[in-house]
């Protein structure tokens, strides 16, 4: 299996997952033009995606969904997504009840997020296990469960609680971002790796979600490091970016690493998306 961050941040989220000719879409969170630059990146067309799977209606997860579902590409979502993004065509799926497309499994996750039914997604291919968990309000002890025992875990570390206490966003925002079904901050995310214990934790982290106005990745690394240390659990800790593609990380059981032939996308700077709102100013 096979997975590559396209985009991660308040203006747009997507991820491509590969599994043999399967290929996958978390999140349409970019327009299907920008969405069609950064698979360039990734060696990959849009038109050889067979499906997309959306966490929740919020434009920097969903904002391409419906165009996508009417150039037939076969979009996923829980019913109350669906009927948030107004997606008639969309195949509905449950939190608990995994998707089988060819050799990859997808499991959608109950998520505590200020949306109409969200979920994070669970990605797996024969022993080897994924997950992509963002926007969750609190490190839940259900979700906690749910994500341990991943080999890659791309995981929200949103936002720093002092910068976000200091910063420039009204106090009902700064209120709904911290609250129990807002973002994970720095500390929740270490918080959640800490109830998954030493035993069921990945071999690779993707730190994602990084607000630009509330985080730095210095401070989200410095604290999933230490975690980490404190359980005497040894992992490669990346950071996704907003204007960057990722490394392709190709995970099998209990051990993920980075394809080589991929690399000369991370050096690669891409404009800030310039369509929509930025969602994080509504929540």
């Amino acid at each position: 299996m096979r997975v590559t961050v396209l985009s991660s941040g308040s203006s747009g989220n997507s991820t491509l997952v590969e599994s043999g000719p399967t290929r996958v879409l978390i999140d349409a969170g970019l327009t299907p033009r920008e969405l069609s630059r950064r698979l360039v990146h990734a060696q990959t067309r849009l038109e050889d995606v067979q499906a997309v799977f959306i966490t929740h209606e919020h434009s920097d997860h969903g904002v391409g969904a419906k165009a996508l579902a009417s150039a037939g590409i076969a979009v996923y979502a829980t019913a109350g997504t669906a009927n948030a993004l107004g997606l008639g065509q969309a195949k509905v799926v449950t939190a608990g009840v995994a998707v089988t497309l060819g050799e990859l499994s997808v499991t959608p996750v109950a998520l505590p997020h200020d949306a109409a039914e969200p979920v994070g997604y669970l990605l797996g291919e024969g022993e080897a296990r994924a997950g992509v968990l963002t926007d969750c309000g609190h490190a839940a002890a259900d979700v906690a469960a749910a994500f341990a025992g991943c080999d890659l875990l791309v995981l929200e570390t949103n936002h720093d609680p002092v910068m976000l206490a200091r910063g420039p966003y009204p106090a009902g925002l700064r209120q709904r971002i911290a609250g129990d079904n807002g973002h994970l901050s720095n500390q929740q995310a270490a918080a959640l790796l800490m109830q998954m214990g030493a035993g069921r934790l990945p071999a690779t982290l993707v730190l994602a979600h990084l607000s630009l106005k509330n985080n730095r990745p210095e401070l989200a690394r410095a604290e999933i490091e230490g975690a980490l240390a404190r359980l005497g659990h040894s992992a490669r800790v990346l950071i996704a970016a907003q204007k960057v593609v990722g490394p392709t990380l190709v995970v099998s059981r209990g051990q993920v690493e980075i394809d080589v032939a991929r690399t000369a996308q991370l050096a690669l700077g891409l404009p800030e998306p310039s369509y929509g709102r930025a969602p994080e100013t509504r929540r």
